[in-house]
């Protein structure tokens, strides 16, 4: 399950920063202010949509990543993947055979 408590009071203090009300980022993002004050003190679970994430993240020049992010580098850092051998592989005829040495 998605612990909000520590995005929530990193929204806060992105609000905060930008000097922006509850009521104001409400408006912005298209809920009611009830239900976002609910949000933001936990009455409710934070469920913004896509688009009122994208609408918050516009509103303080952060992308999706970094507000999702609460802020972390890392966080939109790639990290690599390392390559998997497969343990199978398909014969021209469907069949299934183990990798190994090609058949004569």
């Amino acid at each position: 399950m998605f612990d909000s408590k520590p995005f929530i009071q990193r929204f806060k203090s992105y609000m905060k920063e930008h000097d922006v009300t509850q009521g104001e980022l409400a408006k912005r993002i298209g809920t009611s202010g009830p239900t976002f004050s609910r949000w933001l003190n936990g009455r409710t679970p934070f469920n913004p949509s896509l688009s009122q994430l994208l609408n918050m993240a516009e509103t303080f020049g952060v992308t999706l990543v970094e507000l999702l992010s609460m802020g972390k580098a890392s966080a939109s850092k790639p990290k690599t993947k390392k390559s998997v051998k497969a343990t199978t592989t398909a014969t021209d005829k469907g069949q299934k055979r183990k990798p190994g040495r090609p058949r004569k």
